[in-house]
């Protein structure tokens, strides 16, 4: 059964301190009621649906048409098993007027995860996946940070049939351009949700998942190499300092036949 936990754009701004401070080390939390913690944040323009797609995602009941913009930074939690491990997500919801944009950029520290939303119907905030928000996530966060685009508002093509088409020829490119990028690991498809019918929100999730959670095998294994190399090399200098105190008496025993009596 999956767990829920909301907060408010003031509760928000309170525990970003805890989460930054929780994120020192940009390692994924480990605790007794979950296996690993992702920090997740949902970035793009202004009404482009990052609340719609977060309230359906974590309570679909909950859902309103009706929207104010996000002033600085909401969040919620969703927790849930995967692959027999307890993942519970932190869903960062940043607010997309540049206005806000030092406040929010404070919040990519320590992200394991990015939605990048866009209005299918929108070209403009399809051209600023490539001016604006890749520029900044380049800018704010650490290598390797999973990212999946979705492209929101799928319901609403057949009313902007040309809008759309644009839409679709500029994230083409976009998603042409991300591919010869290293620092973000991103999924080499735009998932097409719509938050208004709950079509496919569940599934980029999921995706965005699957990507940290294989990050996150990758980086433990790297830990584990690392730890053992470092026993080993702490071995192995005992062993050599051993030899040398040995080898130092041998040969002052050899030049000095006394050394032996005095020893």
């Amino acid at each position: 059964m999956d767990s829920l936990l909301f907060g408010t754009t003031a509760a928000a701004t309170t525990a970003s301190a805890a989460v930054q401070r929780t994120h020192h080390h940009h390692q994924p939390i480990l605790d007794r009621d979950y296996d690993v913690l992702f920090k997740v944040l949902l970035i793009g323009d202004s009404a482009v649906g990052k609340t719609s797609i977060v309230d359906r995602y974590t309570d679909p009941r909950s859902w309103n048409p009706s929207y104010i913009s996000t002033i600085g930074v909401d969040f919620k939690i969703r927790s849930f098993d995967v692959d027999g491990k307890r993942i519970k997500l932190q869903i960062w919801d940043t607010a997309g007027q540049e206005r806000f944009r030092s406040i929010t950029t404070s919040y990519y520290r320590g992200g394991h995860g990015i939605l990048m939303i866009y209005d299918q119907t929108d070209p403009k905030s399809a051209r600023n996946l490539d001016q604006v928000w890749l520029p900044e996530l380049q800018h704010h966060c650490r290598p390797g940070t999973e990212m999946v685009v979705i492209g929101n508002k799928a319901d609403l093509r057949s009313e902007h049939p040309a809008s759309a088409a644009v839409t679709d020829e500029i994230v083409s490119r976009f998603m042409g351009k991300l591919k010869t990028q290293d620092k973000i690991g991103a999924d080499d498809h735009v998932i097409s949700t719509s938050a208004k019918l709950g079509e496919n929100v569940d599934e980029a999730f999921l995706q965005l998942v699957k990507q940290m959670m294989k990050t996150h095998h990758i980086r433990a294994q790297e830990m584990e190499r690392q730890q053992e190399e470092k026993k080993l090399r702490i071995k192995s200098s005992r062993l050599v300092g051993g030899y040398g105190t040995s080898a130092c008496a041998s040969s002052w025993a050899a030049m000095c036949p006394s050394f032996c009596t005095l020893m």
